[in-house]
């Protein structure tokens, strides 16, 4: 093998370079719950002010006649 052992450490540093991309979020748990619960608030102030939903006229859709 004329490359010694330069696959497992290439290998080596590619785990390394992965590890170090996952474990970053850059906030901490709380912060994180914090924008997670501001982000909901908006989608539900969003869906309120959408259209109105039909209402429910009851009977079966005429497809499933």
């Amino acid at each position: 093998m004329t490359r010694g052992n330069q696959r497992e450490r290439d290998r080596a540093k590619a785990q390394k370079a992965e590890q170090a991309k996952k474990g970053k979020t850059g906030k901490s748990g709380a912060e994180m719950l914090r924008d997670k619960d501001k982000v909901a608030e908006i989608m539900r102030q969003k869906q309120e002010a959408g259209e109105p939903t039909r209402p429910f006229r009851g009977g079966v859709p005429s497809l499933l006649r």
